[in-house]
């Protein structure tokens, strides 16, 4: 059934020797998401690669296998002697191996007899979940960092999870410092607290987490995020090519930003049955805060929205309002997409990669706020914070002008 994709000989009797079932699995996985027919086919041939490669190796399939991944592709691809039709462009290779492991990483764990990995992580993602009502890429990040643990402490140490102790602890974070920055350490350490602390109440360990295990806590500073002036909005706005569909959704997604105040998650959650047309308003889904707000919508924000919606946006069953223009072909984008569309209208404004934060957007729209005498209270209602301290980080301006929109001290007398 390959054979309109694997044209050439090589890939096609390669092909033969892995899972069919697998492979099956992967090609409808493309042909759903609207991936062309010359994509389809260049990510089976990385994905033959890949295997063709494997079967060469003597060592048994990492429970990890992202770091089969990335050994292939930084080393095997650089002197890659195979024949010339097996895909060798990294970027290419790697976008294909990242959604083949999608369809691969549940029997990977199985051949290693890792099962009980995934038993263990699932209950800890819903826990995450339901109790700790985390969002879903914290949750990854932690679920990433637990299966990291597992891999090392289960193959370093064999022994079983009840046996845990603190020294295992201790070693480990001494490894992850050995390799990382100090800012992955801190989140490192953090996510493994948050998995031990699990582990104990399910009681599949006892240590206890020491004091002297925590991340060290950094002094708080005022960060020193600028908000844009009114120029450097123009010129932002001015990069954008609203002459195209791609263009007219970039600009879309910059007014929300820029407008609204919200974050790039949220933006890519909008969708269309949550927006009040008659009143101009949206409601936002629980992000940070877990509390959903609705926003009024200015003229602008509706304009750019309305201009997108009915001269741009594919027709699609996708209910996010804004999705992808290519495959996966109608799709909801996630926030790296809206991050990198106004990254890159950044750089086509003459901006330097110092201040092409995409946060300042944010800041910018609390700045514009506090510059029209809004009390603090209503910002953070805005912005979504719980706590005012949180959002006046986001109005470092001058004290004066802080001073005139602050809330009265409760039970102060009145003159």
């Amino acid at each position: 059934m390959f054979t309109k994709y694997l044209l050439c000989p090589q890939l096609f009797a390669e092909a033969l020797l892995i899972d069919d079932s697998h492979l099956s699995g992967f090609q409808k996985f493309l042909e759903d998401r609207g991936y062309a027919h010359k994509t389809v086919r260049l990510y089976l041939g990385a994905v033959v690669h890949f295997e063709s490669w494997w079967r060469t190796q003597s060592r048994p399939r990492g429970s990890f296998p992202h770091n089969d991944v990335m050994t292939f592709i930084g080393q095997h691809l650089a002197c890659c002697h195979c024949p010339r039709s097996f895909p060798r462009h990294k970027i290419s290779v790697r976008a294909a191996l990242n959604h083949w492991l999608q369809i691969r990483e549940p029997a990977l764990s199985l051949i290693n007899n890792r099962s009980v990995h995934l038993s263990v992580l699932d209950s800890y993602d819903h826990f995450l979940s339901d109790v700790s009502g985390l969002s879903l890429s914290t949750r990854q990040t932690r679920r990433r960092h637990a299966l990291e643990f597992l891999n090392w402490f289960v193959g370093k140490q064999s022994i079983e999870l009840d046996q845990l102790s603190a020294k295992h602890l201790y070693d480990y974070i001494a490894v992850v410092a050995s390799k990382k920055s100090s800012a992955t350490v801190g989140v490192t350490v953090t996510s493994l607290k948050s998995f031990v602390n699990f582990l104990v109440s399910i009681e599949s360990c006892s240590v206890i987490w020491t004091p002297s295990l925590l991340r060290p806590k950094k002094p708080h500073a005022i960060p020193g995020t600028r908000a844009l002036n009114e120029d450097e909005l123009s010129r932002l706005l001015s990069a954008f090519d609203c002459s195209y569909a791609g263009g007219k959704r970039d600009y879309a997604m910059a007014r929300c930003l820029i407008d609204l105040g919200i974050r790039t998650s949220d933006v890519a959650q909008l969708n269309l049955d949550h927006i009040d047309w008659r009143h101009g308003s949206v409601t936002l889904a629980p992000g940070k805060s877990k509390r959903q707000r609705t926003l009024p919508m200015p003229v602008t924000t509706t304009a750019a929205l309305v201009d997108y919606i009915r001269h741009a946006r594919p027709i699609t069953q996708d209910r996010h309002i804004f999705v992808h223009h290519r495959a996966p072909l109608g799709q909801g984008v996630p926030s790296s997409t809206v991050r990198g569309a106004l990254r890159r209208a950044f750089a086509r404004a003459g901006f330097k990669d110092s201040e092409s934060q995409v946060h300042r957007l944010r800041h910018t729209m609390a700045t514009r706020l506090l510059q029209h005498k809004i009390p603090l209270k209503t910002i953070a209602d805005v912005l979504g914070h719980l706590s005012i301290n949180t959002t006046i980080r986001y109005t470092h301006v001058d004290r004066p002008l802080l001073a005139a929109v602050a809330m009265p001290w409760p039970g102060r007398n009145k003159s």
